[in-house]
């Protein structure tokens, strides 16, 4: 299958994407690291990230989790460059589409997405979802960090200027959360909140 061209990249124009790592550890270094300790892994699970980017959420896992199998998946071949430099050679990078993902049924106990999937059409978020409640095994959790709807004026002005370029509306609209449970998900629940515009969900497939 050839690979996905249409894509928006990681700093939504492709010449910015060899800055995209250091001004990200820059801005959300911080709260990477709180996010990954709210990510709770058993020993042993297998972890996909869906867009993972520059790995750095990866990156923060394996280091506190050095017994689980981390694989991290993005469309963007020259992004999965730079994670290859990020991350040790332990974790598997794929390239692939998130609403088509290359991996069979229950493979997975833990999936991670952070600020990719509002780069999505909200029929490919859809079929992400479902794509992730597919390829998670049963009793699996799914989180997701992302835009949500705007909790203060910041967030309100950096939605409204930026809505249309980013694929925004169904995140302001707080329709991630709806797309999840049509997908089959329960149990959803908030358990991090950002900036006043960003959230950290978390999502179970029922056993």
């Amino acid at each position: 299958m050839p690979a996905k061209t249409d894509f928006i990249p990681a700093a939504h124009w492709k010449c910015l994407t060899p800055y995209y790592h250091g001004f990200m550890k820059l801005v959300f270094g911080k709260r990477y690291r709180h996010v990954a300790d709210l990510i709770r892994l058993q020993p042993g699970d297998k972890v996909l990230d869906v867009g993972c980017g520059p790995g750095e959420i990866l990156k923060l896992l394996a280091l506190q989790y050095p017994n689980g199998e981390f694989t991290g998946l993005d469309v963007d071949p020259e992004i999965l460059e730079i994670a290859r430099k990020n991350l040790s050679s332990s974790v598997t990078l794929a390239q692939g589409s998130a609403d088509a993902l290359p991996f069979p049924a229950g493979a997975f106990q833990a999936i991670t997405s952070s600020l990719m999937i509002h780069h999505l059409t909200p029929e490919q978020k859809q079929k992400m979802m479902r794509e992730v409640y597919r390829v998670l095994a049963p009793g699996g959790r799914f989180y997701l960090f992302d835009f949500a709807p705007p909790t203060n004026w910041y967030g309100k002005l950096f939605t409204t200027i930026f809505r249309k370029a980013e694929q925004l509306d169904d995140a302001i609209a707080g329709k991630y959360r709806i797309f999840l449970g049509e997908a089959g998900f329960k149990n959803i629940q908030s358990l991090y909140q950002t900036h006043g515009m960003f959230e950290l969900l978390l999502a179970h497939k029922p056993q």
